[in-house]
């Protein structure tokens, strides 16, 4: 079992939902997941920001794995920053783009979040073969 951080958007109904799915079909093939949306702290309250930083870092550090939705025009802030964190570790991170818009014709997502992830999966099912 592998202990997978699932780095991602989840500001939106549809993000969330996604994340949900992803994260439970990454469940069933065995996987522990900790899925920011669901288990970091409670985003309200004095002293939040600090509190879901922290236990989002926790997560990070203990992480054996990162999956990194990268949709969207561009990467979200936060999965960039969490992709680079993993890299500066050494743990494997491996991005799903499923997301056909291209930044350049040669470049599917920023040059330097594409060099910094182990692999760059374009459907949910070539994620999961690359993990197993």
């Amino acid at each position: 079992m592998t202990r997978i951080y699932l780095a991602g958007p989840l500001f939106t109904e549809a993000e969330r939902r996604f994340n949900s799915a992803l994260c439970d079909r990454l469940t069933a093939a065995g996987h522990d997941v900790y899925l920011p949306q669901r288990d970091a702290p409670a985003a309200r309250g004095a002293g939040y920001p600090a509190r879901v930083f922290r236990a989002n870092l926790d997560a990070l550090e203990q992480a054996q794995a990162v999956i990194a939705i990268c949709d969207g025009a561009a990467v979200d802030d936060g999965t960039a920053w969490e992709i680079g964190f993993a890299y500066a570790r050494g743990v494997p991170v491996y991005g799903l783009r499923t997301d056909p818009r291209t930044v350049t014709a040669e470049e599917r997502i920023n040059l330097t979040i594409e060099q910094g992830l182990t692999a760059l999966a374009t459907s949910v099912e070539e994620l999961l073969a690359r993990l197993n």
